[in-house]
């Protein structure tokens, strides 16, 4: 498909719902979705938080990141709904400013290799 919408036209509903399931991706095996956040961040950490001024503050932050998203979820199974979600969470529940969860959410990014841009505003 290479990111490009397909178009099927099939007679009825049924012909439809095995075309969708046909088409449909597998499930991943959960070791394809990489370690677990807690695994991760115990590694990150030995590597990363002795170069730092303040070790703290990846320490604090990866704490928080584990209280809110567990143990046991994998890398690969974080999503931006999730991430979004955390961020509420963190300003409406727990009263937090935006800047800081900005910097936790940086901090995912560091621990999980990937890009993840700060909001403004909710």
């Amino acid at each position: 498909r290479e990111g490009r919408r397909v178009r099927l036209w099939v007679p009825t509903l049924l012909e439809a719902a095995k075309v969708l399931e046909e088409a449909a991706a597998p499930i991943p095996a959960p070791e394809s979705l990489g370690p677990t956040l807690k695994e991760f961040v115990v590694d990150f950490l030995k590597r990363h938080e002795p170069a730092r001024k303040d070790p703290r503050t990846y320490g604090s932050n990866t704490k928080i990141l584990l209280e809110h998203f567990g143990d046991t979820i994998r890398l690969g199974e974080i999503t931006v709904p999730m991430i979004l979600d955390f961020r509420i969470k963190r300003i409406d529940q727990d009263k937090v400013k935006d800047y800081s969860t900005n910097r936790q959410v940086a901090c995912l990014s560091a621990v999980g290799g990937g890009v993840v841009l700060p909001l403004k505003e909710f």
